[in-house]
């Protein structure tokens, strides 16, 4: 009986330490039993790069929760869908994002949430069917990797450009542009700065300004001229042009009335036209023809008139037959 109850002792002494143990790890550990997590799916449109399971999830910058399955989108494979868990407490809106941080300089990156607003509906209140969806966006750092095939597309771009332009010709000119500089430049450095210089400068500088101010009052002269060129001359020959347009515009609406008119009248005519030759024009051919003969007829008569008129008048002599008696 003794021994029995020394192994009874032992053992319940190893599970007092395996207790105390296990309560010391998930201390450290900082787990907490009673915890409740809501959970979402960040959707990255892309490759998701150094997030694995098990990756933090911060909410400006506190851990939060941790990722817990990554996959591809079945709708539509160029897309990633990552699955977080978060503490309920967790203020995730409706319009928070998670972008992906890098962890230091271990190539591993960890989500970060950021909120959307002040005072937005919380996403889990929000009416949806299923885990809500948030939007994921790419790191700084994978933006600039992403994009710089194009930015050293553009230098290249940029120095093929500056290398046109800079050819022989181009450096030649730029040769003689210095050297017109620097032949300037000497011809003042060898004559000597002095006062009588100077005063002639400034006066030079001085009858420039009064010439510009000269010039100055001739164009406001010249433009005062002009308005009043304008108000008296140009004026008024566009008033009279107006009234001009108006009285042809007027001109013109009679003269397409007086058209249609003369349309009724020209309709009119052809049917009168059209009457005479049909009747009184086939009458009157006909009087000519009877004239034409009536005209033959006298030309006959006077011909036998002119070469023998008494017979004409008394007629032919008729043959007598004597009878025998």
């Amino acid at each position: 009986m003794e021994s029995k109850a020394n192994y009874t002792l032992i053992g319940t002494f190893v599970l007092v330490f395996l207790l105390a143990g296990l309560s010391f790890i998930l201390w450290l550990s900082g787990s907490n039993l009673d915890q409740e997590f809501d959970e979402y799916i960040v959707k990255f449109d892309g490759p998701v790069r150094g997030v694995q399971e098990s990756a933090e999830v911060r909410f400006n910058g506190i851990k939060v929760g941790d990722v817990t399955q990554i996959r591809l989108d079945p709708d539509n494979p160029n897309k990633v869908l990552v699955k977080i868990e978060v503490f309920e407490e967790t203020p995730v809106d409706i319009k928070s994002y998670g972008q992906l941080e890098a962890q230091g300089l271990t190539g591993l990156n960890y989500i970060q949430i950021f909120s959307g607003g002040v005072d937005l509906p919380l996403a889990k209140d929000s009416d949806t069917k299923g885990i809500y969806v948030l939007e994921g966006r790419r790191s700084q750092l994978d933006s600039l990797l992403d994009d710089g095939g194009s930015v050293v597309e553009s230098v290249q771009k940029t120095l093929n450009s500056i290398m046109r332009t800079l050819d022989d010709e181009s450096i030649k000119d730029f040769q003689k542009i210095l050297a017109n500089v620097e032949q300037i430049t000497s011809a003042y450095r060898d004559e000597p700065l002095t006062a009588a210089r100077i005063e002639q400068t400034l006066a030079n500088i001085d009858q420039a300004s009064k010439d510009v101010s000269a010039a100055s009052v001739s164009v406001d002269q010249t433009a005062l001229d002009a308005r009043i060129v304008i108000k008296e001359n140009v004026v008024p020959i566009i008033d009279s042009l107006e009234v001009t347009i108006q009285e042809a515009n007027a001109a013109l609406v009679a003269f397409r009335r007086l058209a249609d008119e003369s349309t009724g009248l020209v309709n009119t005519t052809d049917g009168v036209v059209t009457d005479f030759a049909a009747g009184s024009l086939k009458k009157i051919e006909d009087a000519g023809v009877e004239l034409k003969e009536l005209l033959l007829t006298l030309n006959r008569v006077a011909d036998e008139l002119e070469r023998n008129p008494s017979q004409f008048i008394a007629g032919e002599k008729r043959e007598s037959v004597e009878l025998p008696k």
